[in-house]
């Protein structure tokens, strides 16, 4: 006699061919977004994090050339600064940190709508994720959206895990 209890094996080769998707989906935006991250230059944000990264790397505090401290978005300065030292200080080393953010959104968003109601209502949501043109535009751009969404989904997800499951 089997044990109803136990996973099937279809459902657990659907389960692995399902995160083979959402895997996809994330690499096919991450090279998606990160065409020509270079090509194009900062615009007015992004060149307030492009300042105040340069402020980091020479002071080690976001200090503007006016003589202004900037604040906003103080951790993710300090991550575009580490990312611009090792990479050297350049548009797509801005960028690519919100390149990652949005790519890393797609499987955390699918495990939260499958959490939160099915499969497929996860996969839907990711693959729409995917086809945004708001992902597309601010997904590649130099300032916190991306991370910020990233940081979102993980805590939805994590207090839902902890607070109905544990």
């Amino acid at each position: 006699m089997t044990n109803p209890a136990a996973p099937s094996r279809t459902a657990g080769r659907a389960d692995r061919l399902t995160w083979a998707a959402v895997i996809l989906l994330a690499v096919f935006l991450a090279v998606l977004l990160v065409q020509n991250l270079g090509a194009l230059s900062l615009w007015m944000d992004e060149g307030f994090h492009d300042l105040a990264v340069q402020g980091i790397l020479a002071h080690g505090y976001p200090l503007y050339p006016s003589g202004h401290v900037y604040y906003k978005a103080i951790l993710y300065t300090y991550l575009l600064s580490a990312i611009s030292a090792v990479f050297g200080l350049s548009a797509v080393s801005l960028r690519i940190l919100s390149v990652l953010a949005a790519a890393g959104c797609v499987p955390v968003l699918f495990a939260l709508g499958r959490k939160l109601f099915n499969r497929w209502v996860g996969l839907t949501a990711a693959g729409l994720f995917v086809l945004s043109p708001w992902v597309a535009e601010y997904g590649r751009a130099a300032l916190y959206f991306s991370p910020v969404l990233l940081f979102v989904l993980l805590s939805l997800y994590f207090f839902y895990r902890g607070f109905f499951e544990e």
